[in-house]
């Protein structure tokens, strides 16, 4: 059964975990920084605990994980490589595939087989949603993979209004990465790191980078940042 993302889905999620005991999620990825801060992300919301882990570095626990987010991973051939690791590595936890809007979902009978899909672009209460209908006991659920984005609308300024590729963005700066830097890092455009970067600015009411990283700093979006995620 496939359930709509909706504004009543959503309250009806987040009253879901203020209800139930904390549940453990892990979140692989190839980027460290990427892992920390969406570990990070989803720590912050009500019922769910988030430990970061890489192909090169296993969670810090031997807890078995509700739920595994796997990062797509567009600059490689096989985008699906780190889906298909944490289906093999947790057999028994539902995988939910973070797909950039650059990757089209599979379809074909031989593809890779995942029942929850969110985009890189998705917000925290979608990401709560997902993570609710992915963790919840009882019958199998669906969230099929989001349409392809052509056109956005910027939300207004709050606190948690950061997509996930937004506070990507705002922890390399905070970590003095120069858009250059960045482009190649995550291999995107320069004009995409500078739109990302002014909508974070615009979400958390700054008026330079240097103010929105002390914004982001102030809400505890750069917590557990070290020197060596250069």
């Amino acid at each position: 059964m496939t359930v709509p993302i909706d504004a009543l889905g959503r309250a009806e999620a987040l009253e879901a975990h203020r209800n139930q005991p904390e549940r453990l999620v892990f979140v692989l990825s190839r980027s460290r920084l990427f892992s920390d801060a969406l570990a990070h992300t989803i720590s912050a919301i009500p019922g769910f605990r988030a430990v970061s882990a890489t192909v090169d570095r296993a969670p810090p626990t031997d807890s078995a994980p509700a739920a595994v987010l796997a990062q797509s991973d567009r600059r490689r051939e096989r985008g699906y490589e780190l889906v298909e690791l944490a289906k093999t590595t947790w057999p028994t936890a539902p995988v939910i595939a973070i797909l950039p809007t650059s990757i089209i979902p599979p379809t074909s009978a031989g593809a890779v087989a995942v029942d929850h899909w969110i985009s890189a672009e998705a917000d925290v209460p979608e990401l709560a949603l997902v993570l609710e209908r992915a963790t919840t006991p009882g019958p199998r659920r669906v969230t099929p993979p989001p349409p392809p984005r052509r056109t956005r609308t910027i939300r207004p300024a709050r606190p948690h209004g950061l997509t996930l590729r937004e506070v990507q963005m705002v922890r390399l700066l905070a970590l003095g990465q120069s858009v250059p830097e960045i482009s190649e890092r995550l291999s995107i455009s320069h004009h995409t790191v500078r739109k990302h970067a002014q909508n974070a600015m615009y979400k958390l009411g700054s008026h330079t980078r240097l103010e929105l990283v002390a914004t982001a700093r102030q809400l505890g979006l750069l917590g557990g940042m070290r020197a060596s995620d250069r």
